[in-house]
């Protein structure tokens, strides 16, 4: 059994929301659920959300859909491709995440199977942007109010 991690990035790639489904479910399913709270101006998203219901309600909600195009849609759509290059940001957060997780080879600490320490990035240091980093957005949020 795999999984699938559905994210959502802000325009930095920095996460706003993520979905955990089975590796077998469709990403639009769970396309609505991870949108609803957001008000972006447009959304960035591959091959796999070209569908005329969420083209729809990204229309109905005034979101600019940043999507290419099947090719086997029968009506034709435009996408704004020098915009669509900014979805390098949702895989710059997925090699981010990567670093978090174990090496499925490394299963010991033997000489054999050397870890690198992991710097929580996936960037060298001298690339990095200031900003949250994944340990501060996975840390509990003291209320602010009184």
């Amino acid at each position: 059994m795999t999984t699938k991690i559905h994210a959502l990035v802000d325009a930095l790639g920095n996460p706003a929301g993520l979905v955990l489904t089975a590796g077998q479910i469709h990403d639009l399913a769970c396309a609505q659920d991870l949108i609803k709270d957001v008000d972006p101006q447009a959304l960035i998203a591959d091959k796999a959300y070209d569908a005329d219901p969420l083209i729809d309600s990204l229309a109905q909600r005034e979101i600019t859909p940043v999507i290419p195009p099947k090719s086997n849609r029968k009506t034709k759509r435009d996408c704004d491709f020098a915009l669509y290059r900014e979805r390098n940001l949702i895989e710059r957060f997925f090699k981010k995440l990567s670093t978090f997780a174990p090496s499925r080879h490394a299963t010991t600490n033997s000489p054999e199977f050397p870890r690198s320490p992991p710097t929580g990035l996936g960037y060298h240091p001298s690339q990095m942007r200031a900003g949250p980093s994944l340990d501060s957005l996975c840390q509990p949020v003291e209320s602010q109010h009184g």
